[in-house]
């Protein structure tokens, strides 16, 4: 089962996104994450739908701060603050 993970993006002003648990990847002692790219990449819908990762992805230095399943009330309310 996928879940969504609210990550935040150290790099990037510490912004914050909601991702699939799929995209995320851990590498050396850091973690990251899949991030859709191009003129047509619809981050948003590709997270609700937990779109697998493409090659045209880029990765991206990220902090991982919540996890939960896709049925949790919390996560899906930050969903809709945040991506949604």
């Amino acid at each position: 089962m996928s879940h969504y993970c609210v990550v935040e993006f150290p790099d990037n002003d510490r912004e914050l996104a909601v991702v699939s648990s799929t995209w995320i990847r851990g590498v050396g002692n850091s973690m990251k994450t899949y991030w859709p790219s191009g003129p047509t990449a619809n981050p948003r819908n590709q997270a609700k739908r937990h779109a697998n990762v493409k090659s045209t992805w880029t990765l991206h230095t990220c902090a991982v701060l919540k996890t939960t399943g896709s049925k949790n009330h919390f996560i899906l309310r930050v969903c809709n603050f945040i991506l949604f």
